[in-house]
Parts: C-alpha cells; sequence; structure tokens
C-alpha cells in the first residue's frame, strides 16, 4: 500500500505526458526484481534445494498414460511409512513422503484418514501373500512402484522385489532408472463407483482381508462390513439382491453422475473413497440413506429402487450443495 501510494505521488510531480508509461515500467521492474528469486529458485538456500531425477517424469508420464477415467488409477509406493516419519533418497531428498508431488495420480502409501489408516497398516502384514494384489485391487491400486534410489526406511531390495514378483496378478514390469513399476492384472482393481449384490458381516477389518486372501469373499460381487461398527440388522437381508448394470461420469473430485440401468432389486452402491458422512446419495433430488462404512474404510449405500435411473454422488461441503 505505502509503495503504491508513494509511487502515485512521485507520479504526480511528474511533469511529462509519458507518467502512465513510467508507473507502468516502474511497477513491472519492481515486481521483476522482487520475484525473480522465486524464479530461479534462489529464494531458497541451495542446501535446502535438490532435483528430481529425470527418471521420476519419465515414470510419471507413463503412469499417466495408462490411466483410465473410470478407475481411482491409486500407487501403492515401496517402502511404505507405517508411521508418520521421513523418508530419504539417494538424490538428497529427506523429509515427508513426497510422492504426491511427483506422481500426478493418487498415492495410496502413508498414513491419512483414520479408517485407511487403519486399513493400510492392517494390510501390510500380508505384504508377502501371493494373493495381495487382491487387497490392492479392493483399494483401487494398480500400479507398484519400488523405489531402489531409496536410503530410509531402509528395505531389502532383493527380498521385496521376488516378494513383488511372486504375487499373483502382476501383469508388468517397466524399469525408470531406479524405479520399477509393476501393473497390476486389471481384472483385479475395483473402479471408482460400483455396484454389489452381497454383503457379509465379518469379526475385525483383518477377517475381512483374510476372507479376500483366501477368497471366502468374492470382493468383486460382495463387501463386508465390521459387526461391531455398523448397525447391520437392516442389511442382513441380500439373499434377493442383483447388481444393475451402472456406468458413471466423474464431473468433480466432489460430484460422480452414475446411471443405473434396469434395477430390479436392492443393491449396494459403492464408492471407492475413503468414508466421510459428508457424502451423499441423490436421485430426483431425493437423499438416499443407509450410507455405512464397507470394506472398512470406503462408502457404500443401499439403495432400494426399481428401474432406470441416474444418481448424483456428492460431497456435501456447503449447506447449499
Amino acid at each position: 500500500i505505502f509503495f503504491a501510494y508513494g509511487l502515485h505521488q512521485l507520479l504526480l510531480k511528474l511533469k511529462t505526458n509519458y507518467r502512465n508509461v513510467i508507473g507502468i515500467l516502474v511497477i513491472f521492474l519492481s515486481c521483476g526484481i522482487l520475484v525473480y528469486p522465486i524464479w530461479n529458485g534462489d529464494i531458497f538456500p541451495q542446501k535446502h534445494r535438490v532435483i528430481i531425477p529425470a527418471y521420476y517424469i519419465e515414470a510419471n508420464d507413463y503412469l499417466n498414460r495408462q490411466s483410465s477415467p473410470d478407475f481411482p488409477n491409486r500407487v501403492f509406493h515401496i517402502p511404505f511409512l507405517l508411521e508418520i516419519e521421513k523418508l530419504q533418497y539417494s538424490w538428497g531428498y529427506m523429509g515427508e513422503d513426497p510422492s504426491e508431488n511427483l506422481f500426478d495420480l493418487e498415492s495410496a502409501s502413508k498414513l491419512g484418514a483414520p479408517l485407511y489408516s487403519l486399513f493400510y497398516k492392517t494390510m501390510i502384514k500380508y505384504l508377502d501373500n501371493k494373493e495381495f494384489p487382491r487387497i490392492l485391487g479392493l483399494l483401487g491400486i494398480e500400479n507398484v512402484i519400488l523405489h531402489k534410489d531409496n536410503i530410509y526406511p531402509k528395505i531389502d531390495l532383493d527380498k521385496t522385489k521376488d516378494i513383488i514378483e511372486n504375487w499373483n496378478g502382476v501383469k508388468g514390469k517397466k524399469e525408470f532408472g531406479l524405479l520399477t513399476v509393476y501393473s497390476l492384472d486389471k481384472t483385479l482393481i475395483k473402479p471408482r463407483v460400483y455396484a454389489v449384490n452381497s454383503l457379509i458381516l465379518v469379526s475385525s477389518l483383518e477377517d475381512g482381508i483374510l476372507k479376500i486372501l483366501d477368497e471366502s469373499i468374492d470382493y468383486k460381487k460382495t463387501v463386508f462390513i465390521l459387526d461391531f461398527i455398523s448397525d447391520s440388522s437392516s442389511f442382513l437381508n441380500t439373499k434377493n439382491m442383483t447388481s444393475p448394470n451402472i456406468t458413471f461420469k466423474k464431473k468433480l473430485n466432489s460430484f460422480y453422475q452414475v446411471n443405473v440401468n434396469d434395477a430390479k432389486s436392492p443393491f449396494i452402491l459403492v464408492l471407492n473413497n475413503t468414508y466421510d458422512k459428508s457424502w451423499q446419495v441423490r436421485s430426483e433430488k431425493e437423499i438416499i440413506g443407509n450410507h455405512f462404512i464397507v470394506n472398512g474404510y470406503a462408502n457404500g449405500w443401499l439403495v432400494d429402487k426399481k428401474g432406470t435411473y441416474d444418481i448424483d454422488i456428492i460431497l456435501k461441503v456447503w449447506p447449499w450443495d
């Protein structure tokens, strides 16, 4: 404010027809000088700056090309953090997990919302299970990146590589410098929005994960709920359920438009995002209740409406939404 006022007073004293031009030049030069350190990075001391290796950019471009709008396209990074701590890489970075800033696709390898964090900590116990990709697919994780440029936390790279390459469902492998990208079988991956016709009660999150690993639960048709969290009495009668064909479009991160085609019975609609009570399902402006937690972390709704119709899934943040 003081700079603008001083410049205005100075220009008023100039007896020339070009004072407006002079004013613009002064502002431009002043702003250029002030923000130049931001442009070239000199605002931060050299010791706090690192150069991201080119192979990260190559891997990011590859993942973007492989992504599909119907799937979450999440990425699982190894090593992973089970506690809030710092990562260290051979190219000079040390700090919090930088994956969400290095890759455009959603990363799923650190603690986040409480429900997801609990699921994450539980599933990691079964990393060496050959059916582990089933759990990754349930979470919408399509690619796994092994970081060989990692210094801390220290992992046995050869052992970890053997574990991953012995998983059932790994369909592709691609090297980018010190990164190895493993792609999972698309048939294992759950989309962002889907419908199922069966529900099963489990005694704990670990019980649900084990049932998926040993195929006691067909997670392509069934969801599980924790019997000590949900009021499950109203969801037990699923014998006559059939899941309709649905399609959906992502309008915004907070808005999905779903088309239900020829629903003949109640079904369970799943939004494969971390559960939040602010998510709402609406059909013809009518709110559909029965919102509950499925698979230990995601959003589920019991939809009891027959026919062909549209559904909006909205994250209600503001009262006017």
